[in-house]
């Protein structure tokens, strides 16, 4: 299969249980350029992560940080970021491909996402996140972001900042440049599950309120 000019950055803290699933998107995107933009990992990632024979970059742990400079090194004409547990499929490399394909310079794509988890809590936040997105024009972070980088470099980018720099960034983008993929991504509920789905709930919440309203 041809190469695809994107860069995929992926940044990563303490993710080396993610290997198989990064190793995958990798196999499967079959990228010209990857980009493992690590946070200084305390567990293996690093060495883990190094069997794939992709650039790692070390970074301060700030996924803002972490996404600024992977779009800082990448050389590509297109942008693929996405978090280390987030799977892609074949659906979602078609979605890729007709984007590309139809010279979408101007626009921003993402994509639907469920969890890996077949609860009915995982279930109402993954249809409440398509909610978001449909209604509030609000994708994050772990639906994946695809962008031109003359589009990505136009509105300045990721904002290397700790927190919400998914919402910061797409904050940037009109709505009407921003292109709902109609196929889905898998992502991971392990932060409900080890931090209770209510917590975590009202922690994403209460953050997304404080940088709307700061």
């Amino acid at each position: 299969m041809k190469e695809l000019p994107i860069s995929l950055i992926i940044p990563t803290l303490n993710e080396k249980e993610n290997f198989s699933i990064v190793k995958k998107n990798i196999e499967l995107l079959n990228s010209k350029e990857v980009f493992i933009i690590d946070g200084n990992s305390s567990d293996k990632t690093i060495s883990t992560f190094s069997s794939l024979r992709k650039r790692i970059i070390i970074s301060p742990p700030s996924r803002g940080v972490q996404l600024h400079l992977g779009a800082q090194n990448a050389k590509e004409n297109w942008f693929l970021f996405m978090h280390a547990d987030t799977l892609l499929n074949n659906k979602n490399i078609k979605d890729i491909n007709q984007f590309i394909n139809k010279k979408n310079y101007k626009k921003v794509g993402y994509f639907k996402i469920r969890f890996d988890s077949t609860s009915i809590s995982a279930q109402i936040i993954s249809y409440w996140a398509y909610i978001r997105t449909v209604l509030l024009k609000l994708p994050f972070g772990d639906q994946c972001i695809l962008i031109h980088r003359n589009y990505y470099q136009e509105i300045g980018g990721f904002s290397p900042i700790p927190k919400m720099e998914d919402l910061d960034f797409i904050l940037k983008i009109p709505k009407k440049n921003k292109f709902f993929f109609n196929s889905t991504v898998q992502t991971s509920f392990r932060n409900y599950q080890e931090n209770g789905v209510f917590k975590q709930s009202c922690k994403n919440i209460i953050n997304q309120i404080k940088f709307l309203i700061k």
